[in-house]
């Protein structure tokens, strides 16, 4: 339990990897973290710490040793928890429960993560799960985001859900517009949102596109005037699966 692989390519072209993980009933999936892409400040858009609903964190210092401080803000921004690691060594990992990390003192928490190294570079991912091992879902933290970024793929049924978690993690107001894409790029909704400083929203597509038919594939294009960052939830109604897909930027 803990710890993660390292693959380096001593010769010829550049690979991509996937590790699958998880109880057999919740099987979850995340793609290699590319040790270029090193931050000093990492994000994740949306945690989830409830009842039946746990996030668990993972860090991995890529660079030297470094001190790095975890914050856990809710959906306006203001803080819930925060812990400093005094040290973090050089090829450390830090690995964790939301709820152990930063002793919540309700039971039901949800908003986002702000990670600072002081001096290091750090990767990490977050990974939702439930009390029932039903689902798992795994997603790479990032940085302060892009002004133009799309989500692969689009599932609204009676018997499949796609959820959004939007977050503007600067100190200025963001307007975003959110659109719809058929398999033929044709345009199937569009919803304008103005986000304020700190703030998180988590909404399924329902929610902001009432009036949308059902869909089966398609993407979601996100542009805003100021970076903003987010995931896509993909599962079913009944929450027997679930599986995440994080955005893919077209404009920094």
């Amino acid at each position: 339990t803990g710890g993660f692989v390292s693959v380096t390519v001593d010769s010829g072209l550049a690979i991509v990897g996937m590790e699958t993980f998880g109880p057999p009933g919740a099987r979850g999936s995340l793609a290699a973290l590319d040790i270029n892409a090193s931050q000093s400040q990492l994000l994740s858009a949306h945690f989830a710490s409830l009842d039946d609903v746990s996030t668990s964190l993972s860090l991995i210092n890529t660079g030297p040793a470094t001190q790095v401080m975890l914050e856990a803000l809710d959906d306006d921004g203001d803080l819930l928890g925060s812990l400093v690691l005094d040290e973090l060594p050089a090829g450390g990992q830090f690995l964790g429960n939301l709820r152990d990390i930063f002793e919540f003192s309700s039971e039901q928490n949800s908003g986002w993560l702000r990670i600072q190294a002081a001096g290091g570079s750090l990767l990490g991912s977050v990974t939702f799960r439930d009390s029932g091992d039903n689902f798992l879902v795994a997603l790479p933290l990032h940085n302060e985001g892009a002004r133009e970024f799309v989500f692969s793929h689009v599932a609204h049924t009676s018997e499949v859900f796609s959820s959004l978690a939007l977050l503007n993690s600067s100190t200025q107001e963001r307007l975003v517009s959110v659109e719809i894409f058929d398999g033929s790029a044709q345009r199937t909704g569009i919803a304008l949102l103005e986000l304020a400083a700190g703030q998180k929203i988590a909404r399924l597509l329902s929610e902001l596109f009432p009036d949308l038919e059902e869909q089966t594939g398609g993407f979601i294009r996100v542009r805003s005037n100021g970076p903003t960052s987010g995931l896509e939830i993909i599962g079913d109604r009944s929450l027997g699966y679930m599986g995440g897909v994080p955005a893919q930027i077209l404009v920094q």
